[in-house]
């Protein structure tokens, strides 16, 4: 978690030179009004923000104004000069009381800044409130929740750099938040500083969290406890740590080229320097002429560019996976690595793809993280576990293996729907493709049919898809055998074989008999798939393997026929001719 910190703290501090992160205890808002008020206080009206977007879209201009970011709850908060309408003005239709306490806790703030600051701008906002509230005319279409901005002879009050220094000096409830009264070693900074008790900023965005944000780490209950140390000093971190690093975190999750979010499970990335490679592209629907391009030049001329200028340092990459329970954050990994190696590992992992689509005969499109967690579950929008997509990602990025367990569950899943998609199959080959004993054993997938590979397995599912094409060609069922069979072909060979040649010797008869050119062609691929003999039962891998060859031979069957259409289509076209 430390290192995760540290690794925030740093993009946090290259978003604040660049002007993309908040400054602290500030939050970016849409404001919809602003109060404008002369030197005197003298209302001059409420004007409408626009940030674009249609009338029904459009939220209000996109502001930096104070925020106390997870404090305010259900109590009487106030942020300093730009607030919800409640609180700057007392709109509140339904309970008069509740809106008068807010609005006297926001004026209170407003007098205290202008006794401190002594500035004749913030005095104004204090005598209207004293003077000329009653003067102002509220729009019949401002609500409650519309956040109001004050400005004063056309200056924005929070943008004065006395006022924002006032507010994070005085913010209300933000020293209850820090042990004043003593001072440890910040975990991410070094610094010797007061210790955090809890996060100020929640973090928004990770799947299955609360409304209002979880925590990145919190320790509220005795189970969490470590060496009688509650709260936040399980792992001491100061304020501005704190308060920056989960606002880098929240920019991650906000901006879509940084993160990946696969049902209940959110992958944030970020690199040390600014890069052209889209990561996200890559994970969620990749593109075929991007991945040829990833082949024949991992490194863009920026990159290289980019690395003379770091005296050929690589550029770090970094990838943290999040999901939620309850309040809390769940980190479930945290990748430390460089662009180049992740490029590196993005090639192998497209290259292990690779596979025939037995629909059309050709080299298949490149699958997203999603399509291929996906087809490991009926239905993935309920049963989809975050696992699945965690183990897929770490394989992309860092080349590491996947588990028998996704293998299991990827012909378990076969053997429920008695067959095998093209994602499930591209899935089945990239485990077989990167796991090491498959190295070990030179056991090679490839992407279309190995006439050359003896194995059993693989050959009993080579046979499987030609009798299935000598049944469909000689009748036309209801129920082919694949699926009245597949499960028990796939799992014992030896049961079933038998009745299966039996059967298609009556096919093939029928064949020769109506469709001769069909019967010789069939006949001679049944005599190549044949294995030297039927196993009585196949290992887990042998069934991805049974898998593959059933898959293969049904894509060259689909590529031969498309072929010969094709053939016989250009001799009809040059008789027309003729």
């Amino acid at each position: 978690m430390t290192m995760l910190y540290q690794r925030l703290m740093e993009l946090a501090d290259r978003l604040r030179a660049k002007g993309k992160l908040e400054e602290s205890l500030m939050l970016e808002t849409p404001v919809k009004w602003e109060l404008e008020l002369d030197l005197q206080g003298k209302p001059q009206g409420i004007t409408r923000l626009s940030g674009g977007g249609g009338p029904k879209k459009d939220r209000g201009l996109p502001m930096q104004v104070p925020s106390l970011g997870g404090l305010r709850t259900s109590g009487v908060l106030p942020y300093l000069l730009a607030d919800k309408a409640e609180y700057v003005l007392g709109v509140w239709q339904e309970d008069e009381s509740r809106a008068k306490k807010r609005n006297d806790a926001f004026v209170k703030l407003v007098k205290e800044c202008a006794q401190e600051t002594q500035l004749p701008e913030v005095q104004a906002v204090v005598d209207f409130y004293t003077h000329y509230r009653a003067d102002l005319s509220i729009p019949p279409d401002l609500k409650e929740s519309d956040y109001i901005v004050i400005s004063v002879a056309g200056k924005r009050l929070i943008d004065l750099p006395a006022v924002r220094q006032f507010w994070l000096k005085n913010a209300p409830d933000v020293m209850d938040l820090v042990d004043s009264n003593r001072k440890v070693a910040c975990l991410v900074c070094g610094r010797y500083e007061p210790p955090i008790r809890r996060h100020l900023i929640k973090l928004k965005g990770v799947p299955g969290g609360q409304t209002g944000g979880v925590s990145l780490s919190s320790a509220n209950a005795p189970a969490f406890y470590s060496y009688a140390l509650e709260e936040g000093f399980v792992s001491p971190i100061c304020f501005e740590c704190s308060e920056y690093a989960n606002k880098a975190l929240n920019y991650l999750l906000d901006e879509n080229e940084h993160h990946l979010s696969v049902r209940n499970l959110v992958y944030a990335f970020w690199t040390l320097y600014e890069t052209e490679f889209d990561f996200f592209s890559f994970l969620s629907q990749p593109r075929p002429e991007t991945v040829e391009e990833l082949f024949s030049s991992p490194i863009t001329a920026k990159q290289v560019k980019l690395q003379k200028q770091v005296k050929l340092q690589e550029n770090e990459f970094y990838a943290v996976a999040l999901s939620a329970s309850g309040a809390r954050a769940v980190v479930r990994s945290f990748i430390e690595t460089t662009v180049p190696r992740v490029q590196q590992n993005l090639q192998r992992w497209f290259k292990c793809q690779q596979l025939i689509d037995w629909r059309t005969g050709k080299v298949g499109e490149p699958l997203g993280i999603y399509a291929l967690s996906a087809c490991l579950y009926r239905d993935a929008q309920k049963e989809l576990r975050p696992e699945v997509p965690k183990l897929l990602i770490e394989c992309a990025l860092t080349g590491s293996c996947l588990p028998d367990w996704i293998l299991y569950r990827a012909v378990e899943r076969n053997r429920a729907e008695q067959g095998i998609t093209y994602p499930r199959a591209v899935l089945i080959k990239l485990v077989l493709c990167t796991q090491k004993d498959c190295k070990q054993n030179q056991m090679e997938v490839t992407l279309m049919l190995d006439k050359q590979n003896q194995d059993p397995a693989y050959r009993c599912g080579r046979l499987l898809a030609i009798l299935e094409t000598i049944q469909k060609r000689a009748v036309d069922p209801k129920a082919t055998l694949v699926d009245r069979y597949y499960g028990s072909a796939s799992t014992a060979p030896a049961s079933v074989f038998g009745t299966l040649l039996r059967t298609a010797q009556s096919h093939l008869s029928k064949l020769r008999k109506e469709n001769e050119p069909a019967y010789i062609n069939l006949s001679r691929e049944l005599e190549e798939a044949m294995p030297n003999q039927f196993p009585t039962a196949l290992s887990l891998h042998q069934q991805a393997l049974f898998a593959l060859g059933y898959y293969h031979q049904r894509a060259q069957i689909k590529q031969r026929k498309a072929q010969h259409q094709q053939k016989t289509k250009s001799e009809e076209d040059n008789n027309d001719e003729n």
